[in-house]
Order: C-alpha cells, then sequence, then structure tokens
C-alpha cells in the first residue's frame, strides 16, 4: 500500500515538472553537416599540425580552426536563440574578439601600435562584451519564456 503511495507521488510530481526543451533542429536535419563541419575542420588542423615544422600549412591550419569555429558557432546559435541552452559568453566573445584583432592590425597598418593604447582597447573589449552579454542573455531569456522558436 505504502510502494503505490509513493508510486502516484512520484507521477504527480513528474506532471507538474515542464517538459525539458527539446534541442532545436537545424533546417538542413537530419543531415549532420555542424558536425561534419566540426569534424572536417579537426582533421584539418591535425593534418597541418601532422606534417611538421618544417612543411605544416598554414592555410591547412587556418582552414581547419575556421571550419570548426564556424560549425561550433552554428550549433550555439542554434541552441542559445532556441531557448535550448544559453551561450551568451561565447556568442559575445568571438565578435569582441574579432573587434580587437580587427583595431590591432588596422592600427599596426599605419603605426605601431602604442602600449597605451591597449588599456583604451581592453575597456573598449569591456565595455562590447558586456553590452552583447546582456542582449544575449535577454534574447535566450526571451526564447525560453517563448518555449524556444
Amino acid at each position: 500500500m505504502a510502494r503505490q503511495g509513493k508510486e502516484r507521488a512520484a507521477a504527480k510530481r513528474k506532471r507538474s515538472q515542464p517538459e525539458p526543451p527539446q534541442r532545436p533542429r537545424p533546417p538542413w536535419y537530419p543531415f549532420p553537416a555542424a558536425e561534419l563541419l566540426i569534424l572536417a575542420g579537426i582533421v584539418a588542423v591535425a593534418v597541418g599540425v601532422a606534417t611538421g615544422p618544417p612543411k605544416h600549412s598554414a592555410a591547412e591550419l587556418a582552414a581547419g580552426g575556421a571550419a570548426a569555429v564556424i560549425g561550433t558557432l552554428e550549433v550555439t546559435a542554434r541552441e542559445h536563440f532556441g531557448g535550448y541552452r544559453s551561450h551568451s559568453v561565447l556568442l559575445a566573445l568571438v565578435p569582441t574578439a574579432l573587434f580587437h584583432g580587427a583595431v590591432v592590425l588596422v592600427v599596426d597598418a599605419f603605426t605601431s601600435f602604442p602600449r597605451e593604447a591597449n588599456l583604451a582597447l581592453l575597456v573598449a573589449d569591456v565595455l562590447i562584451f558586456s553590452l552583447l552579454w546582456r542582449f544575449l542573455q535577454s534574447r535566450f531569456q526571451l526564447a525560453r519564456r517563448q518555449g524556444g522558436r
């Protein structure tokens, strides 16, 4: 008798808990394009590293790294904006790093990068990252409340 009561209580708790959100499917489902892109990137980087220092190709390393990053960003953006899992830090860090790299390359192309500019660039990085993180957090919360897209 006590066992039936425990089973009923467990079933009631299970019914009262909301269903966990499902991982959003890509438009090209069931073809695993992002996963294959990540795998191809890893293989290209491994081949670039395995050929050794005198002959390793910077193009293979760059293409492999870019493929892995693009595949990873696709999965994280789909999960984040679908309300499945928050990836605010990663999604805010990528544009911040691209901004930082672009500023350093542009300034370095025309002049030597002054040491004092590093502090100003760091402040800009923190500002950009924090604004993007807040925006992405709010978008995730909105997607979570709406039950995904």
